[in-house]
């Protein structure tokens, strides 16, 4: 709809995890993890041919804040917010930029010939 950059982010990737365990029965924790990741593989790549847009324009985010973490669960979510985040501050970016354009669009005159 007229955007430049448009940013997507797809989120519930514990959903994903939920049905790759409850479908992949006793397999190693690396197995588990490539699957995970080829199943993303082909979301985002679905997203991106329905939508029509790059794939550096989707995003899979992962939303872990449950009760009492270990350390390494915790580490972990420090890594998911800040990647969240980053994600976020580049949509941000994408925005202020088109809605600066956009402006900058209404603000010049149009030529007319006299």
């Amino acid at each position: 709809k007229g955007y430049a950059n448009p940013q997507v982010v797809l989120t519930r990737i514990d959903r994903v995890e939920e049905g790759i365990a409850k479908s992949s029965g006793k397999v190693s924790m690396a197995d588990r993890e490539l699957m995970l990741r080829q199943v993303l593989d082909r979301k985002i790549e679905d997203v991106c041919m329905r939508l029509d847009v790059p794939r550096t324009a989707v995003h899979f985010i992962e939303n872990y804040h449950s009760g009492v973490l270990d350390l390494e669960q915790e580490v972990r979510n420090i890594s998911v917010d800040f990647h969240a985040l980053k994600i976020l501050s580049q949509c941000c970016s994408h925005a202020d930029a088109f809605i600066a354009q956009a402006l900058q669009d209404l603000r010049q005159p149009a030529c007319a010939v006299q």
